[in-house]
């Protein structure tokens, strides 16, 4: 046996898993979380905001401040009960159609969606808020995460370490007349 090939045989493990395509099947099942994520949003409904999120990231940011998930919800339901007395959220739409493709180090794929959330903030007017929603397949579903905050990237990098090459791009917010 030549002495080379368990080398070229351990350099090819190495790689980087081959990206997979996104292919109409996983756009449907996004569109799905999309349709479940505006809905809540408007509603400010937790249970479908979190619903859309995959478990892990949930359960990490729970164990992050010492809660279980359920009391976590509780929690962040409480304070949206708060933000919507003073927030009205007038539109709300993710771009699938544009959104960007690629692949994490391990052939992970994902989508980059652009998402803009028009509010109405009492005592500060309308507002539009320019974003990417991150939309990733993991254990054979597609999730959607918010990454325009660095704790939800920090989440998320720290359940899908394959993640921590991948650079976010940041978002905008604008008063409107």
């Amino acid at each position: 046996m030549n002495r080379y090939v368990p080398i070229t045989l351990c350099a090819l493990l190495a790689l980087p898993a081959a990206a997979q395509d996104v292919t109409d099947a996983d756009r449907a099942a996004i569109d799905e979380r999309i349709e479940t994520l505006g809905d809540a949003a408007t509603e400010w409904d937790i249970e479908g905001m979190t619903e859309v999120v995959p478990p892990e990231v949930f359960v990490y940011q729970a164990e992050q401040v010492g809660l279980e998930p359920d009391a976590l919800k509780t929690m962040m339901a409480e304070a949206l009960e708060g933000v919507a007395a003073t927030v009205q959220i007038e539109s709300f739409d993710m771009d699938l159609d544009a959104a960007t493709e690629g692949a994490t180090s391990t052939g992970r794929p994902y989508l980059l969606i652009p998402t803009e959330t028009v509010m109405d903030i009492e005592g500060a007017g309308r507002v539009r808020a320019e974003t990417h929603t991150l939309a990733l397949e993991a254990n054979d579903d597609w999730w959607l995460v918010r990454i325009d905050e660095l704790p939800q990237v920090q989440a998320l990098r720290a359940v899908y370490p394959d993640f921590a090459g991948v650079e976010f791009p940041g978002g905008t917010m604008e008063a409107l007349e």
